[in-house]
């Protein structure tokens, strides 16, 4: 039973990771972000192929993401790549790498909220930035 579990948390991930592959336009991030109804936030990291600190990020994220994909489905982790993205990066004023943000589908704040230590982010300090503002989106 255990592994069935696992097997599906890595299909989820996986299924997660591509999706977030197509969001290379700004009409498909205003649709996968900042339109979509079926989550209460999605939190993106925005990164560069050859970025020694979006390396160092990875893990990080990773975890984040496999934790928010079986325990909070009521948000989206997504990574996209600004070498593929330029126009998204642009528009979502991601000139440091990696740019992490929080967004709110449908409240209108187009640019997100910024985590302001991206560079040294570890997996307890991402979690604590979603969940403060899940908390203040309950509240």
């Amino acid at each position: 039973r255990r592994v069935g579990v696992v097997a599906l948390c890595v299909a989820l991930c996986v299924a997660r990771a591509v999706a977030a592959g197509d969001v290379t336009t700004v009409d498909a991030f205003a649709e996968r972000v900042l339109q979509q109804e079926t989550r209460d936030a999605v939190v993106v990291a925005f990164t560069m192929a050859r970025c020694p600190h979006c390396a160092a990020l990875k893990p990080h994220w990773e975890a984040l993401r496999d934790e928010f994909a079986v325990r909070k489905r009521t948000v989206d982790v997504l990574e996209i790549d600004c070498g593929e993205a330029r126009e998204v990066c642009a528009w979502q004023r991601a000139t440091r790498f990696p740019t992490i943000k929080y967004y709110v589908p449908g409240d209108g704040d187009e640019l997100g909220r910024e985590y302001g230590t991206s560079r040294a982010a570890t997996y307890d300090a991402l979690a604590t930035f979603v969940e403060h503002y899940l908390e203040r989106a309950r509240d």
